[in-house]
């Protein structure tokens, strides 16, 4: 569906087709919908970014102030478990009519399943990914990510509180965070070979972020990794649910100084014990660790940018060199791989925006009994692929 919206905008000149190129390239490293790389590069308004969104996707669009007038017993009609996993979020009721937000069509066996369980026929209404965010927001109590926080600053919206700051037992919405957890106390063996041909057979950004976080986890006992939005310096993944919980909530800009200034700087790594200062005391508070005798910060550099940063410590324990080394090898070949999806992403996109590209569809999922059981929300630990049998751990 990222395809239809950007053919659309490029048609009906709601924008030119290279800023569609480079919001469809920002997305291989940022994530994100089309739509919110589109408001964060300033490419075009959200009501009109709206409007060709309603007329690419075929749903009516929601109004942005629809979303601060939903009653408070529309949340209890659909629960939060239904709106986290399925990407709908409640917002009207009208007679047996139950309006919910989507960010793209959502295939209509889920509708068809929905309107048997809970005995309510749904109507989509198609909004952006930072308002369905605000939405969750609003109507389950779940911490907003920095990025869509600051974004609805920039858009002007004036109902969230000044204080971001959230307790600690706010849950922040799950959507973008991802990431494979590995059993307790277990450390992968560092093989440098087996991880290198993962990563280059690597088809996303989770599947690399996976192998970099594994590659961290063999030598230090935390790791997590930063995005480099424009000056501010953004927590994603963690090594698990529970750590990504705490390292999204962390947003810093690069004009304070923190570890990750000197990073943002030159590009170059750090190994050793964090500077003391107010700021990295803070840091180190948010992330729930305590002053490590070495910690590393590597550079994700794509195409010579500095992307994000991946930050590992060892708690009390001192490193190997031999093992930095490998790791900011990875870091480095995570980067290249990063590099290559955009180039992937680029040439399609250049094809996308052309008058003669065609339109793809995305294939619609067969949907069965299982998909409406209760979800358990308890981390799937998966256990690290088992090293190739021609290549010994490093010492």
């Amino acid at each position: 569906m990222t395809d239809v919206l950007a053919k659309t905008l490029v048609l009906n000149n709601a924008v030119a087709g290279p800023m569609v190129e480079e919001a469809l390239q920002r997305q291989v490293v940022h994530g994100g919908s089309l739509d919110t790389n589109l408001l964060e590069l300033d490419a075009i308004d959200e009501a009109t970014l709206l409007y060709q969104m309603s007329e690419a996707y075929g749903l009516p669009a929601a109004e942005p102030g629809e979303i601060d007038t939903v009653g408070a017993h529309i949340p209890r009609l659909f629960p939060q478990l239904f709106a986290e996993t399925y990407h709908l979020v409640p917002f009207r009721l009208v007679g047996q009519n139950l309006g919910v937000l989507v960010n793209r069509p959502a295939e209509p066996a889920l509708f068809a399943r929905i309107t048997e369980r809970l005995s309510l026929a749904v109507k989509p209404a198609v909004t952006t990914e930072v308002r369905l965010h605000y939405a969750m927001y609003r109507l389950y109590g779940v911490a907003l990510q920095p990025r869509y926080r600051d974004l609805l600053a920039r858009l002007g919206h004036a109902a969230l509180p000044a204080d971001p700051t959230l307790p600690p037992s706010t849950k922040v919405l799950s959507w973008g965070l991802g990431g494979t957890t590995l059993a307790s106390g277990e450390r992968p063996p560092l093989t440098v070979s087996d991880l290198l041909g993962r990563l280059a057979s690597a088809t996303d950004r989770d599947a690399i972020i996976d192998v970099l976080l594994e590659a961290a986890l063999s030598t230090f006992e935390f790791a997590a990794i930063f995005l480099v939005h424009g000056e501010q310096i953004n927590g994603w993944r963690g090594m698990d649910p529970e750590t990504s919980q705490r390292v999204v909530r962390i947003s810093l800009p690069v004009e304070l100084p923190s570890v990750f200034q000197t990073i943002y700087a030159t590009h170059g790594h750090y190994l050793g014990p964090l500077p003391a200062n107010s700021i990295n005391t803070r840091l180190l508070e948010e992330l729930g660790r305590a002053p490590p005798r070495a910690a590393l910060l590597a550079p994700l550099l794509v195409g010579g940018r500095l992307a994000g940063i991946l930050l590992a410590d060892n708690g009390p324990r001192g490193v190997p060199s031999k093992r930095v080394a490998a790791i900011l090898l990875l870091t480095h070949r995570a980067g290249m791989c990063l590099e290559e999806l955009i180039r992937r992403r680029k040439a399609r996109a250049v094809s996308l925006v052309r008058d003669d590209a065609p339109v793809v569809e995305d294939t619609p999922t067969e949907l069965g009994d299982a998909d409406f059981e209760p979800i358990s929300e308890a981390p799937v630990v998966r256990a690290p692929p088992p090293p190739a049998p021609t290549a010994a751990p490093m010492p």
